[in-house]
């Protein structure tokens, strides 16, 4: 409760990315219980950081399809905007950064 919209979005999405593709990944710890995520990441942080970036990548391409991305770059507006990026942002409801790193994934610098 009290988190914006595009933050929700975004969590409920890398949440979904985790759980389709690393579902069979995470093992078992020693104690023969599944590993689980915590705060910090899973318990061997080499592996948390390529899972995260994964997931951060699935939620970029599940809340901004290519189809959308590139109906809103086609448009005007978005190019006249003072802040391309965040007025981008908005109208897909995301997180500016996550914007921002969807933008390079589509080969778009800004």
């Amino acid at each position: 409760p009290g988190l914006p919209v595009s933050e929700r979005g975004y969590l409920i999405a890398h949440g979904l990315g985790h759980h389709l593709l690393h579902r069979g990944s995470l093992g078992l710890g020693r104690s023969g219980r599944p590993r689980v995520m915590s705060c910090g990441g899973l318990l061997n942080r080499g592996r948390a950081t390529r899972l995260e970036r994964e997931a951060d990548i699935f939620a970029a391409y599940l809340l901004v399809t290519d189809g959308r991305l590139n109906d809103a770059l086609v448009q005007g507006w978005v190019q006249e905007d003072d802040d391309p990026v965040l007025a981008l942002a908005l109208e897909f409801a995301v997180p500016e950064e996550l914007l921002r790193e969807r933008l390079v994934y589509q080969g778009i610098n800004c």
